[in-house]
């Protein structure tokens, strides 16, 4: 188990750190030194009972203890500090394979994702993994060397009692494995109630203004109590269930002892052993009996840490998106039109498709708008567009290439995406725009944030442009946030521009400036906006009409209501919305 251990956590890293393998030598010559040392005190313990002790043997003794303490503590030392220098390499980089692997992955993938599980994987298992090599390996090596040659010793001295010792082992880790069964049916229980126990808690503390809001704090504090006294069950079972047999491990180790003592004084009482050698038999297995107790300890940590590399394994199975390149060269399609074509999907560890059958064009260097009700899969579409999820069939082309052979880094830095739900970091309002083009200079910021309607309202901020934000901009409006957001997406300058309710949060005049804004970047750049208010897309170039995950009309504005379809109907009821009016009561 600790060799496919190690086996996989060089395949994570992607390589072997040299210093690792260094360390474990020394760990092995200093197992070497404290077999030498229990040598020494054997021998010591024998001349006293034969009367032989003199004081030369003594200063021997303690200059021969004292060259095994001192060579022990430099290569203890120096084992640990490859160990840990290669460990922690090792796994800094294991930590950046997955971190570029979560890179790959479609964008889509994480919204599908519980935060509290992913972080569970990318701090707890990988800690548990750093732990075990650091703290574990050296002792292993260091214990396993000692052992076989303190059994060697056994064997030198009586072969028949050496056998009695030898005989119990295969016994003791068969009863360990029993152990790490019942481990592992528990440890996996643990490992989830705990991922999502941190998920729970990260919704909580997120979500914590609106449980005020609607005065569910009885409620929600409920279900984290349920989540947390979950984990609580799981643990508790993980370290009770196995209990009994952690005991009978522990048994059956110090039988072997128990039945050597007796067996050994039985032949000692014959004549047929020495006292010397009784002595040397009982001193060694009692060490043994010792270093199959620290195993066995390292064993059940080893099953936690493999199970962590489970999980870590299968977070890098999942598929990313292709990067296939021609040759070595990026491919970058010649134009900007996107063309889906007989495009499905059906979103993980759901049944009913999302997407069935899609075939459209959108050109160039203008405004493609998608409509429809709400689940009509409007955002789904735009999504597959950005590459955040890959279709199950059918292609999106980007020119005359197909998405999926395009990398991802050449593909999102020709995409501004503005998403419905908008995330701000915790710096400053000129940092989060600048996210959009970290090369752009305050200038372009500035009139960025004017384009998308943002430099009035940043203006009144305590320190403009320089105001801190709050975690994900909480001390702004909704309003005010899609602004930003929008500005940060005009700032990249992408030749295609994707906008999933932009400006569902912002009043109506705001909302015809950041329009006209579009109107006026659709003739160098293609734009793809998912709306619900019609009026505001009523001049878009192609208006796709998506109903129940189909396509069901595509076309202008005027051609769609003269089709007199779901597009007419839907503008007939926002067109009658519009004349609502709230009439008072009056009491006869």
């Amino acid at each position: 188990m600790i060799i496919k251990l190690i086996r996989d956590g060089y395949r994570l890293a992607g390589y072997q750190d040299p210093r690792l393998t260094k360390g474990l030598s020394l760990a092995a010559l200093d197992g070497c030194l404290l077999t030498v040392s229990y040598y020494i005190v054997a021998q010591l313990i024998v001349s006293i009972f034969n009367t032989t002790i003199s004081l030369q043997m003594i200063l021997l003794s303690a200059v021969g203890l004292l060259s095994c303490l001192l060579g022990r503590i430099y290569l203890s030392n120096l084992a640990l500090s490859y160990v840990f220098g290669g460990t922690y390499a090792m796994m800094a980089e294991a930590r950046i394979q997955v971190i570029n692997h979560l890179h790959a992955l479609p964008l889509g993938w994480f919204s599908a994702k519980r935060t509290g599980d992913l972080s569970v994987r990318l701090t707890s298992d990988l800690e548990l993994i750093e732990g075990l090599w650091t703290h574990f390996l050296a002792i292993f090596t260091s214990t396993i060397v000692s052992m076989l040659l303190i059994l060697a010793l056994l064997c030198w001295i009586d072969i028949f009692l050496a056998l009695l010792v030898i005989i119990s082992i295969p016994f003791s880790f068969w009863v360990m494995t029993l152990t790490q069964r019942v481990i592992n049916r528990y440890d996996e229980k643990m490992l989830d109630t705990a991922s999502d126990a941190q998920a729970e808690i990260y919704d909580y503390i997120q979500g914590i203004s609106v449980i005020r809001g609607f005065g569910q704090f009885g409620t929600a504090w409920k279900r984290l109590s349920n989540k947390l006294f979950q984990q609580y069950q799981a643990h508790l079972l993980l370290e009770t269930k196995p209990a009994a047999l952690v005991a009978l491990f522990g048994f059956v180790s110090e039988f072997s002892f128990i039945l050597l003592l007796v067996s050994g004084g039985y032949l000692l009482f014959q004549e047929r052993l020495d006292i010397q050698h009784f002595i040397l038999l009982n001193f060694f297995s009692l060490i043994v009996y010792r270093q199959l107790q620290t195993l066995g300890d390292g064993l059940i940590k080893l099953r936690f840490s493999s199970r962590a590399m489970e999980r870590i394994k299968e977070l890098m199975s999942e598929t990313p998106v292709a990067t296939y390149n021609d040759g070595n060269t990026s491919i970058i399609p010649s134009s900007n039109e996107i063309t889906v074509q007989q495009v499905s999907f059906t979103y993980p560890e759901q049944s009913c498709p999302a997407l069935q059958n899609i075939h459209c064009h959108i050109q160039s260097n203008a405004i493609t708008a998608i409509v429809g009700p709400s689940g009509s899969g409007k955002s789904t579409l735009l999504q597959l567009i950005g590459q955040m999820w890959i279709p199950d069939s059918g292609q999106i082309l980007w020119g005359e290439h197909d998405t999926k052979i395009i990398s991802s880094e050449i593909l999102h830095c020709n995409i501004a995406m503005v998403f419905q739900d908008v995330v701000l970091f915790s710096a400053s309002v000129f940092d989060n725009i600048l996210m959009g083009n970290q090369t752009a200079t305050t200038e372009e910021v500035i009139q960025t944030a004017k384009l998308a309607q943002a430099d009035e309202f940043i203006q009144q901020l305590p320190d403009g442009y320089q105001t801190i934000l709050g975690d994900n901009g909480y001390s702004l409006s909704g309003g005010e946030r899609q602004r930003l957001s929008i500005a940060r997406a005009l700032l990249k300058k992408a030749p295609i521009i994707l906008l999933d309710e932009a400006t569902a949060s912002v009043d109506a005049s705001t909302e015809l400036a950041i329009h006209r804004v579009l109107e006026n970047l659709s003739q160098h750049c293609t734009v793809v906006i998912v709306a619900h208010r019609l009026n505001t897309i009523q001049r878009a170039q192609k208006i796709l009409v998506m109903d129940a995950g189909c396509l069901v009309e595509q076309g202008d504005h005027d051609t769609l209501l003269r089709q007199n379809g779901l597009y007419a109907q839907l503008w007939q009821r926002q067109q009658q919305s519009l004349s609502w009016q709230l009439t008072p009561s009056h009491e006869e």
